[in-house]
């Protein structure tokens, strides 16, 4: 089982423009006191072949331009579900965040600020392992 390369968490790595909204979010939901931790931003083309190959096949794996080294470590069709997409992932492009909320409750104040940010919101109660709200924020403005 290969070990899942690390999360990039640094606001800076997100594309520009998508930096300055998820910023401002972030600063709107400080001053309300909205407690949260930034999980992940711009993603790693290894780190991306690693949540794409869960529940893909080798041959899956080829297709989107793994090379047959990553192909053979990444792919694990086993794992029960699809979880990402390709290289065009917006975790990838840097135009996507995660962020956990310590009080769930707080939901209701990001999902709206984020409408205003125009960004798309999903919802994770697991991340990974850990048993955790988190958001998922992505960038509308393509």
């Amino acid at each position: 089982m290969i070990k899942e390369p690390p999360a990039d968490s640094h606001i800076r790595s997100l594309f520009p423009s998508f930096q300055i909204r998820a910023s401002r979010l972030l600063d709107r939901a400080r001053k309300a006191g909205i407690r949260f931790t930034v999980l992940e931003t711009k993603r790693s083309e290894k780190r991306q072949y690693y949540f794409y190959g869960r529940g893909r096949t080798y041959s899956q794996c080829i297709r989107i331009g793994m090379s047959q080294d990553e192909a053979e470590m990444y792919s694990n069709p086993h794992v029960p579900q699809q979880v990402s997409r390709g290289l065009d992932d917006n975790f990838v492009l840097g135009k996507a965040m995660t962020i956990r909320l310590i009080n769930e409750t707080d939901k209701t104040f990001i999902v709206e600020e984020a409408a205003i940010q125009r960004m798309k919101v999903s919802f994770l109660h697991k991340y990974i392992r850990k048993p955790m709200f988190c958001i998922v924020l992505e960038d509308l403005d393509g």
